[in-house]
């Protein structure tokens, strides 16, 4: 491992960037202005949360991912309210706010991720409601998807799927007017406004192009897409394609980590690109290591497909300032995450990296011991600099780096050596 320091003249500017290390009474101050009640009911939602996790075979010869749906049984109407691909071993955990349930999945022949007639499904049990209680985690046993799928139950169903979901592969520009701080500022504070209102997802900046290596870019807390602006501006646009995350960030961070997995395999399905990579700013960094953590437990046979990794002043050890927060009246989800000894962190400190994915760590310094808000010894834990490829440092704030040209040039360096030591091909054609 090499250490590289590149230090330049510092550029101030304002930040409107609202991060959990702020006192708590300006925290209080800020939210004076929100309707707390609402904050407080938001929050709530996804700490209440529980999940559903199985496992799928298959008994039949037909090929394609599994699809799993999770319906919401509301009387006589279930209600489809999220979706995700089984693994490569057939397992599958969905999140799910307290309710009842069923659970069916199908082979997706075609990899259009849509239900066609005809394609193999079942469901679990009979179908059987399976109910969830706040923050219960309910095991199902294996059910079986065979060349004889059940008849249909007599249900009347529905669609409730988030924008979020709708919205993979939707192309969109950065200038588009989702991309404001006010809804940045909503997706912290009312992340269930957010997801109804603006939607999110993992948006594409232009069409795909088969050849061309999508960039996955990571915001973080009260941030979004445009905090990338100078890098994306920057971007060869022959070699590379920009796709941008927009989450709120808000809500727990594996919820998060959960949905980008399932959302890159979906588009490889549809795509047939192999090599990508991510780069995540901030509390983006720990949401990054946390999918590519999913993304290998479910699919270990694509842990290549990673060309790269990148974290930008992230608070890799937590943010102790993040606690405090968390036990305000007006919690955010995401600060439980960050917090030291969190269970989220833990699980992220417990995993090995792979050594076969290249793992680049970004840090930067204003003062002798911070970014302004993350400090070193946070940026700068030791397994994680033993993980990395290369460590470099700037000086500068926690956000001026992403529109420092020595930090460009030594990010364009970085995505050239990727992209020439692992060409980008197509699954199809390899088939």
């Amino acid at each position: 491992m090499k250490i590289s320091v590149k230090s330049f003249r510092k550029k101030r500017h304002p930040v409107s960037i609202l991060y959990p290390c702020l006192a708590p009474v300006l925290i209080v101050v800020f939210l004076s202005a929100c309707t707390v009640r609402e904050i407080r009911r938001q929050g709530a939602y996804f700490e209440s949360g529980g999940s559903i996790r199985g496992s799928i075979t298959l008994a039949t010869a037909k090929k394609g991912p599994v699809i799993v749906h999770l319906y919401k049984h509301e009387k006589n109407v279930l209600r489809l309210v999220t979706t995700a691909q089984a693994g490569s071993n057939g397992a599958y955990r969905l999140w799910a706010e307290p309710g009842t349930y069923v659970v069916a999945a199908y082979i997706d022949s075609n990899n259009d991720s849509v239900y066609q007639k005809g394609d193999l499904w079942n469901y679990y049990g009979e179908p059987t409601a399976v109910a969830v209680a706040a923050n219960q985690a309910v095991t199902l046993d294996a059910f079986v998807i065979s060349d004889q799928p059940p008849d249909m139950p007599a249900f009347k169903v529905e669609s409730s799927l988030l924008k979020a979901k709708e919205n993979i592969g939707k192309v969109i520009g950065l200038d588009a007017p989702v991309f404001t701080a006010d809804n940045y500022s909503m997706g912290m504070w009312r992340p269930l406004d957010f997801l109804e209102q603006v939607g999110g997802g993992l948006l594409f900046l232009q069409d795909f192009e088969a050849g061309k290596m999508p960039i996955l870019f990571v915001h973080g807390i009260n941030g979004g897409p445009s905090d990338f602006g100078y890098l994306i501006a920057h971007l060869d646009r022959k070699r590379y394609q920009p796709w941008v995350l927009y989450y709120p960030s808000g809500i727990p961070l594996e919820m998060v980590s959960n949905y980008l997995a399932g959302a890159v395999v979906s588009l490889q399905n549809r795509h047939h690109f192999e090599r990508f990579a991510v780069v995540g700013h901030s509390m983006g960094g720990l949401v990054t290591r946390s999918f590519v953590k999913r993304y290998v437990e479910l699919h270990r046979e694509r842990a290549e497909d990673i060309a790269l990794v990148m974290t930008i002043n992230s608070p890799l050890a937590g943010l102790p300032s993040a606690a405090y927060g968390a036990k305000s009246p007006f919690p955010v989800q995401s600060w439980r995450d960050i917090a030291p000894g969190s269970a989220f962190l833990n699980d992220l400190n417990d995993w090995a990296w792979p050594d076969r994915i290249p793992y680049y760590l970004i840090f930067s310094y204003d003062n002798d011991d911070s970014d302004g808000v993350v400090p070193l010894l946070r940026q700068l834990p030791l397994q994680r600099q033993l993980e990395a490829a290369r460590v470099f440092g700037f000086h500068n704030d926690h956000v001026d780096t992403l529109s420092d040209p020595s930090f460009l040039h030594v990010f364009q360096s970085i995505l050239t050596k990727s992209a020439n030591s692992n060409p980008v091909h197509s699954r199809k054609a390899d088939k």
